[in-house]
């Protein structure tokens, strides 16, 4: 009986000791948000650019095109259609292939249809490509909210959320006189219009930074060489402790 209570106590020290003290795991979740956030704040405005910017375009597309107010009103929203349509399948691919390919696939998607936006030449090009720019978009999200879940226990996503939600602002504050600034500069550059400068240009980053998450983002806590040993015991004690809570309180319901 001694040994079973020795071996227990033991084994209570192994866990007070790898999940470390309340200012150490601070400390840890201090840098796991600015090591991961960051990227992730920058993928989601150009995202969000890139679903925005068409409203900047506005002018010199529709002029150039021929398009009603009704018409380019419906292309922008075409967008939302296919972005919703798409959501449970993005949530089974992000199950089925992972976050690094889902997150990363999707910004390559996006960027490649953002930048064909500049060869729209109607209506009818014009409204498939705002929906498709909503289907690839539409795994981003969800492939996100998995990788924040493999780091930060639900406790702590609500402020790594609400750093990351960030990106919608700054995609109109930035991105609105980025946007006109591209238009007006480049207007007429080798043969091509303003607004098709604009989506070449904002689009551009999202096959980059899509092409540099590939090679980035680090799926497992134990496969992320920046980490200590130490802190990948204090990440799975974290984890493990809200996996018990969860089942405490599905127990006690």
């Amino acid at each position: 009986m001694a040994s079973t209570n020795d071996a227990a106590r033991m084994q209570d020290m192994r866990s007070e000791r790898d999940a470390g003290t309340a200012a150490d795991i601070d400390a840890l979740y201090g840098k796991l948000t600015r090591r991961i956030i960051p990227l992730i704040l920058v993928c989601y405005f150009f995202g969000y650019l890139d679903r925005v910017n068409v409203g900047f375009a506005k002018l010199q597309m529709a002029a150039d095109l021929h398009l009603s107010e009704a018409a380019y009103g419906v292309g922008a929203g075409l967008f939302f259609v296919g972005y919703l349509l798409l959501q449970v399948p993005a949530g089974w691919l992000v199950q089925r292939i992972g976050v690094k390919k889902c997150i990363a696939g999707s910004m390559l998607a996006w960027g490649v249809v953002s930048i064909g936006t500049l060869a729209t030449t109607g209506q009818t090009t014009f409204y498939v490509l705002r929906f498709l720019l909503g289907v690839t978009e539409a795994s981003f999200f969800p492939a996100v909210i998995a990788y924040f879940s493999v780091w930060f226990p639900s406790r702590r996503l609500s402020r790594v959320m609400a750093l990351l939600f960030l990106a919608m602002p700054l995609g109109v504050v930035i991105g609105g006189p980025l946007s006109g600034w591209i238009m007006d500069a480049t207007h007429g550059g080798f043969g091509l219009r303003g607004w098709q400068w604009m989506f070449l240009l904002e689009g551009l980053p999202a096959v980059l930074l899509g092409l540099y998450l590939l090679a980035s983002v680090t799926e497992r806590v134990d496969d992320a060489r920046w980490l200590t040993d130490a802190e990948k015991r204090m990440i799975h004690a974290e984890m493990a402790q809200e996996t018990e809570g969860k089942r405490a309180n599905l127990g006690a319901a």
